[in-house]
């Protein structure tokens, strides 16, 4: 014998008659062909149901803080799905921040996605300013391959004597 399938309007019409009507919850379910246990489990889910309804039309506050959350993991899969495709090919620490720069998204977020550093972002290259004087540099030069075997301070010493003016040893001329 098949078990008896009711929907959920003969489940609810059920209940709502056993609570309305005099009739005895014995005489109910011999009319209806069900078991009082059976009864009972429903009018127990249809109470705790109409409980859980009352409870969440004062929870707006839950409902609110669900939407955050999506919005936030919304945001987030946008964020990723820029950096993924942005990191689809292979890129130097100069490309990761010309990709820090040109993504929509703020250069923190981005840096931390992309595993760079922030202050790297901001970073600008300056080129030193030198001056070099060429007798100096030529007479060093000229030293060092004529001597290959002598150390530094040696070379500095030879063109001490040499130039005439002091010289340190890391071969800068002092004025």
């Amino acid at each position: 014998m098949s078990r008896r399938q009711f929907t959920a309007e003969e489940k609810t019409q059920n209940v709502l008659e056993g609570l309305t009507t005099s009739i005895s919850i014995a005489e109910l379910c011999r009319k209806h062909a069900i078991c009082e246990t059976q009864f009972y489990k429903w009018r127990e889910e249809f109470v705790e149901a109409g409980r859980q309804r009352f409870e969440a039309a004062g929870s707006n506050d839950i409902v609110k803080a669900k939407e955050k959350e999506i919005a936030k993991l919304k945001e987030l899969v946008g964020d990723l799905t820029l950096v993924n495709d942005a990191l689809k090919k292979k890129s130097s620490g100069a490309e990761k921040v010309a990709i820090v720069q040109a993504l929509p998204i703020p250069i923190i977020r981005s840096a931390r996605l992309l595993g760079i550093s922030r202050s790297h972002c901001y970073y600008k290259t300056h080129e030193r300013k030198r001056a070099v004087d060429n007798t100096k540099s030529s007479v060093l030069l000229n030293m060092a391959m004529r001597y290959p075997s002598f150390g530094y301070r040696r070379l500095a010493a030879m063109a001490r004597k040499s130039l005439g003016r002091a010289i340190n040893p890391h071969g800068s001329i002092k004025k």
